[in-house]
């Protein structure tokens, strides 16, 4: 994913390995976000780093 700039076999399979088998995403013709990951999602304001800092959730930079 360019995007992100992510490597595809290093970094971006075992991402969405993960996310999937946590039930975040699902893969139809795409991928798409669960009922799960749509209620995180919305639990931390659009998981904004600023917020996720607060919690202490992530590390600071």
């Amino acid at each position: 994913m360019s995007k992100f700039k992510l490597a595809e076999k290093n970094q971006l399979r075992p991402l969405l390995g993960s996310l999937s088998s946590e039930g975040l995403i699902e893969a139809r013709r795409g991928l798409y976000p669960t009922p799960k990951l749509i209620q995180a999602y919305k639990a931390t304001d659009g998981f904004s780093p600023e917020k996720l800092r607060e919690e202490v959730l992530i590390e600071p930079w």
